[in-house]
């Protein structure tokens, strides 16, 4: 009395590891375990998987050994008799059926889609909405929406990474690495939480790693740049208020949604020292707070439209008109709302402020990050710098 397994293969070089109830000579039909592993580590002999790295596939396989041995003992003591294969085969489907409603693929996913919109902002969650909808596809298409979660393993990451490779959006085109690469990390975080919130015992995906991505490309905007931006005279009306937002934007480092909630009777005030000072928070995360001062030109903006904050304007639009101001203008970079934040870290380290003062006017909590991903050291900081040890040097 026990439970026999055999491989069938799959694609690339793996096999999926069945299952039947063996009693004697009854035999039951074959049901799948919904494990993945290659075929040269399946070893059908001692019923096992060969290598140190699978010993959560061979604890899997043990515990349904176990399981059926049991319902046969059980189902011997309370009807005095043996039962056939098929019906151990039908108990033991129908208990892991009933298996805690969110250690099942799809309704744990479900669970994790409302643990996250407690935590982020509805904009991050849309987009993680827009990914987790890859993953959902990649379940329904495979038939892994009823498999238990806890039972899944590495070679079904690699197959929803071939699933995201081979994957078209609407307008045809694959997605980018960077796009590929977060909607992995998005199921590493789905596993993470769920053995956190106790849904299954650990983390199965704790030893993956998510493909790698592109570098991102660092887009800003030097001195001459934006005094050209500054002094241009536009034709239109509207590429000239968009050049508004753009300035307003490089001289406070603001993102669109800081820029979007800033009022002046509630996110100014005056310091000690007599200077006019910014605070507000964050939008993406509401946890760190951007302190600068507020520049001069910043206010004199403000006072063309008579108001405490800049008109209202969607993201689309923002990006729409920035390309278009640097397609008139000629200069041949990816404008996009990000472009003047990106330009005001980059200026400040490049006049001599620390890194550590920067991030806090950018409102990021580590340094690391605004100096990845914000600002760049200008050839006139270094030339600046040499030129004054040279002097040093001299006496």
């Amino acid at each position: 009395m026990r439970a026999a397994f055999s491989s069938r293969k799959v694609k690339d070089k793996n096999v999926s590891i069945n299952c039947r109830v063996v009693i004697g000579n009854d035999r039951s039909s074959l049901f799948s375990t919904k494990l993945i592993v290659p075929q040269k580590n399946w070893d059908g002999k001692n019923q096992q998987v060969k290598g140190r790295d699978y010993k959560h596939e061979n604890n899997t396989l043990n515990l349904i050994n176990l399981e059926i041995k049991d319902l046969i003992n059980q189902y011997r003591a309370e009807h005095g008799k043996l039962p056939t294969s098929n019906e151990v085969k039908d108990l033991f489907l129908k208990i892991n059926n009933q298996t805690s409603t969110y250690t099942n693929v799809s309704s744990a996913l479900e669970k994790f889609i409302q643990i996250k919109k407690k935590e982020v902002k509805p904009q991050s969650m849309r987009s993680i909405i827009t990914r987790l909808n890859y993953f959902k596809t990649f379940i329904k298409n495979q038939n892994y929406e009823g498999t238990r979660l806890d039972a899944l393993n590495r070679y079904f990451i690699e197959e929803y990474i071939d699933f995201l490779n081979d994957y078209r959006k609407d307008n045809g085109e694959p997605l980018n690495k960077n796009t590929l690469r977060r909607a992995v990390t998005d199921i590493f975080q789905f596993s993470y939480v769920m053995a956190k919130k106790g849904f299954i015992k650990y983390d199965v995906f704790g030893v993956c790693e998510a493909p790698k991505g592109e570098p991102s490309k660092f887009t800003y905007l030097n001195d001459s740049e934006i005094k050209t931006i500054e002094h241009y005279e536009f034709s239109s009306k509207t590429l000239s208020k968009y050049r508004d937002y753009l300035m307003f934007m490089y001289e406070t480092g603001f993102h669109y949604k800081e820029m979007q909630n800033f009022d002046t009777r509630i996110h100014t005030y005056i310091s000690e020292s007599g200077m006019k000072m910014i605070s507000i928070e964050r939008e993406k995360s509401q946890r760190q707070t951007c302190i600068l001062p507020f520049s001069k030109e910043a206010e004199n903006i403000l006072l063309k439209y008579g108001e405490h904050h800049m008109p209202k304007v969607s993201l689309n639009c923002i990006n729409r008109y920035f390309k278009e101001i640097a397609k008139v203008i000629g200069i041949e970079k990816d404008f996009t709302s990000k472009i003047g934040r990106k330009s005001f870290a980059t200026k400040w380290l490049n006049l001599g402020v620390s890194k550590e003062a920067v991030a806090k006017m950018c409102g990021h909590k580590d340094s690391r990050v605004t100096e990845e991903h914000y600002m760049r050291v200008q050839d006139t900081k270094i030339i600046r710098e040499v030129t004054e040890a040279m002097k040093v040097g001299q006496l």
